[in-house]
């Protein structure tokens, strides 16, 4: 079967030709009921039709109307700088050994009895008792996220995209917060995990005493009381107690305003000193930490928090994506989305490894 080929310039021709007779004809039709000659009325019409089409620029008959722009930039939530997470590298990373999402460390017992000049025998015997510790990594889940099709398909930025970025930014800014959390001690122990109080003068804000001098040189004292080497005292403040010390403590400012390339603001009295926001509350009548997630109240307040980087352990396991599309939702046409990721953060010791000071009332 033999196909007929028609030039490209037949079809334009064909609309423009009956575009005239168009006009010619409503032209004629108008001169009629005004009772004018038909022949007027269809020049007029097509002389019309010549000037506009001239004239004409396309867009020009949307001037004057406001037009939305999107521009598919999004406006993210602020988040702590990664700069700040210098306390939490110094923490040794048991990720490798972290099997089935468990860790088993073996915690060395007491010394041998050392005997200088002694005269007695036989020797005496000595039980030196060691034990496994396994340690569990918790569970941080996200809550699902619904997001549609036609959210897909209209918004002018990724929403998936921006959804996936969220929950992981959320998860890993729980597991820091957490990990502080879990580093501070659960309530006063004199000697094993002590909570300090602050001495200081009343802060500007009132209800609460600052952090001084006097306070770090008390917690050296504990650190020095407890073998804790030079070098591995790691000091968290939070940022009341980080306001205090530039208030009162030109050698902290001159520090706290030099760049610090792995994250931490100063360093004094043997600490090796960071900030972070989101600092365990304390109960500063009883000294208790408040549960992890817990509102705090008005006798409660923030702490600081001291460790022995090298008695603390932090391990990260399993990851798992959770993802259901909207071809399985025919009701709603919608994807869920969330992670859940296996972490923990945890002192390795029981005792002689971790302190807190807490603003004291006024």
């Amino acid at each position: 079967m033999i196909k007929s080929k028609i030039p490209q310039w037949v079809v334009p021709l064909f609309v423009a030709v009956g575009g005239l007779i168009f006009n010619a004809t409503v032209g004629a039709l108008l001169a009629l009921l005004v009772g004018a000659p038909l022949w007027a009325g269809a020049v007029v019409a097509i002389l019309i039709t010549l000037c506009v089409g001239a004239f004409y620029k396309p867009g020009c008959a949307h001037a004057g109307l406001f037009q939305e722009v999107y521009t598919g930039i999004v406006l993210k939530r602020l988040r702590q700088s990664l700069d700040q997470l210098g306390w939490y590298s110094r923490i040794t990373d048991y990720s490798e050994h972290a099997n089935n999402d468990v860790i088993h460390f073996g915690e060395i017992g007491g010394d041998p009895k050392v005997l200088v000049d002694n005269n007695t025998y036989p020797l005496g015997i000595q039980t030196l008792e060691d034990s496994d510790i396994a340690v569990s990594l918790a569970l941080f889940e996200t809550e699902a996220t619904a997001i549609t099709d036609k959210e897909i398909a209209t918004l002018s930025y990724d929403k998936l995209g921006t959804v996936q970025e969220r929950h992981k930014l959320a998860i890993e800014e729980s597991i820091r917060d957490k990990a502080i959390h879990s580093i501070a001690p659960k309530a006063h122990k004199d000697k094993e995990s002590p909570v300090f109080l602050t001495s200081g003068g009343t802060a500007e804000e009132g209800g609460r005493k600052k952090l001084n001098i006097a306070d770090l040189l008390q917690m050296k004292k504990w650190c020095d009381n407890n073998h804790i080497p030079k070098g591995q005292r790691v000091l968290v403040l939070c940022s009341d107690h980080v306001q205090d010390l530039l208030s009162i403590s030109e050698n902290f400012v001159r520090q706290y305003n030099m760049d610090n390339v792995n994250g931490s603001i100063a360093r004094l009295y043997g600490f090796d000193i960071y900030e972070w926001i989101e600092m365990p509350y304390y109960d500063i009548t009883a000294k208790t930490k408040l549960a992890y997630g817990a509102i705090p109240q008005t006798k409660h307040k923030q702490a600081s928090v001291l460790f022995h980087d090298k008695s603390m352990m932090r391990a990260s396991g399993s990851l798992k994506i959770y993802l259901s599309t909207a071809a399985t939702d025919p009701l709603h046409h919608r994807n869920l989305y969330n992670l859940g990721h296996r972490s923990i953060c945890t002192p390795l010791r029981s005792k002689g490894c971790t302190a807190a000071i807490v603003s004291a009332a006024a």
